[in-house]
């Protein structure tokens, strides 16, 4: 699979991110179920900055980049949409 990693974020030759949620997922399950292994151990507090630490600070990288693809998404959609609307259009009038 064609992939490459940049800066944290893998990417495929689609510019999809398919397999950086894939990685992110596995990343974070792994590392709550270690977490939760410490229940024993530490307090409620020290596992919730853990959490924090480990689990949302790699949901929160890059955000940037996804919002911005989710914006071309978004507009290469209507882009479809409309050019779609406008060949029904054409075609029901001939």
């Amino acid at each position: 699979e064609n992939q490459v990693k940049n800066l944290g974020v893998v990417t495929d030759a689609d510019l999809n991110f398919n397999s950086h949620n894939k990685t992110i997922t596995k990343s974070s399950y792994y590392h709550l179920k270690n977490i939760a292994r410490l229940r024993g151990f530490m307090s409620q507090q020290d596992l919730e900055k853990l959490v924090h630490s480990f689990i949302f600070s790699r949901l929160d990288y890059c955000n940037g980049v996804f919002t911005v693809q989710s914006k071309k998404k978004k507009k290469k959609k209507k882009k479809k949409s409309s050019q779609t609307a406008s060949e029904r259009c054409s075609s029901s009038s001939d």
